[in-house]
């Protein structure tokens, strides 16, 4: 099913204030709709065009006005959506919502209702980390899927996002398709973040994590931590380089950065028992940011080497969301219980 996002403001157009129209279009399509954009120049520019779902997305104070002087919204039976939405519409949905409200949760619960009344078909997301967007989007074509599906990416996560072709099915042909296909760099089959995955697996196996970081200035436990990971210790550490050795807070010399972080890992498994750690590091060299993550149980250490290329901000971002990818393929391995 296809829908208009339709923006009738003359302040969001000369950029008063903004609404991010891919992140609006990219919740609707997890309910199963495809949306186009219609832009109104002024909020009196002429719409009347019905015929297919819409979104009308006003100003507060303009509301009232809009909604009053169009009798179609008193043709049909039409609904308050969280007491600040109106929907209306028998054969299409017509949604009005205002700017100035919490776009994202006024959406979720209005797609629900538009899902139950105009039964839209089940879309199933799979999110994913590690590959590029061009790369999945070749994969992709290259899959006999009978299924309609739609793809988005933002550089780093890339989503699939698939109409389920029979409701019926618990699990369709499709989604093992492309489970085979993308393996475990699928980390959730739903809009759930890496570190919402991450805290879920934490808590429901009660496993206690060790963070020593050099590099990201706490993100990645600032988000474990924004998504109730309890059993978690945090510390950042520097270090140094002097004769081609590296020298970390506590004296100890190194030959290199995974030496250091490897070393580290285990350390901190053993003096704090703690069923993982994760150790990062990072500096700049040349126009690359160089990283080394070591991400250890008492079973095994796995280190990983990453050259990003782009600002700080890009790196830290890179190296945390990294972190927290190949800490749930460390929780998903089957020595999961015995970590």
């Amino acid at each position: 099913m296809n829908c208009k996002i339709v923006v009738l403001s003359d302040k969001v157009l000369a950029g008063d204030l903004k609404i991010d129209i891919s992140s609006i279009s990219k919740i609707m399509l997890s309910f199963g709709v495809d949306t186009e954009e219609v832009l109104i120049k002024g909020q009196n520019e002429k719409f009347d065009d019905f015929s297919s779902p819409t979104f009308l997305f006003l100003h507060d104070d303009a509301i009232d006005d809009f909604v009053s002087t169009k009798n179609i919204f008193y043709k049909s039976k039409s609904e308050i959506v969280a007491d600040e939405g109106v929907l209306t519409g028998d054969e299409f949905p017509i949604l009005v919502l205002p700017i100035e409200g919490n776009l994202t949760n006024l959406i979720k619960k209005a797609m629900e209702i538009i899902k139950n009344r105009y039964n839209l078909k089940k879309v199933l997301i799979f999110r994913i980390f590690g590959i590029p967007f061009s790369v999945v989007q070749q994969k992709m074509k290259d899959l006999n899927l009978s299924g309609e599906y739609s793809l988005a990416g933002d550089g780093l996560l890339t989503d699939i996002y698939l109409k389920h072709p029979k409701e019926s099915d618990f699990i369709s042909e499709e989604e093992i398709i492309i489970n085979e296909t993308f393996g475990e760099n699928i980390y959730a089959q739903s809009d759930m973040s890496l570190a919402e995955v991450v805290a879920k697996m934490v808590n429901l196996s009660n496993v206690k994590i060790d963070i020593l970081d050099a590099f990201t200035y706490g993100q990645i436990a600032i988000e474990l931590l924004k998504n109730g990971v309890a059993k978690l210790s945090s510390k950042t550490y520097s270090y140094s380089i002097e004769n081609g050795f590296i020298k970390t807070d506590n004296e100890v010399n190194y030959r290199d950065e995974n030496e250091m972080i490897n070393k580290m890992s285990f350390l901190s498994i053993e003096k704090k028992k703690v069923h993982i750690a994760i150790v990062v590091a990072g500096r700049k060299v040349g126009a690359y940011y160089q990283i080394n993550l070591a991400i250890g149980s008492k079973k095994s250490i796995e280190v990983y080497n990453l050259s990003i290329e782009g600002s700080f901000e890009d790196a830290i971002s890179i190296a945390t969301n990294s972190a927290l990818f190949n800490l749930i393929k460390k929780l998903r391995k089957k020595d999961f219980e015995n970590l």
